[in-house]
């Protein structure tokens, strides 16, 4: 019996560290959802001014070469 006992501890115990790193998963899932929400617009932006001063850039260029 007493083999039994220590199986349904060692059980027991698994079971809490697996509810654990759930949570803690489920806590970075979350956190990385939010991280991306904040991120993503960011990100679009940016390549929205890249395409803007690549825009400048050539008009200057042509406006330098008309000179």
């Amino acid at each position: 019996m007493d083999n039994l006992a220590v199986l349904q501890d060692s059980l027991k115990r698994s079971d809490a560290m697996t509810k654990n790193m759930l949570s803690i998963l489920d806590s970075f899932e979350n956190r990385l959802g939010k991280l991306e929400e904040t991120i993503i617009p960011i990100y679009q932006e940016t390549g929205n001014l890249q395409r803007r001063h690549e825009s400048i850039l050539w008009l200057i260029r042509d406006w330098l070469s008309l000179q």
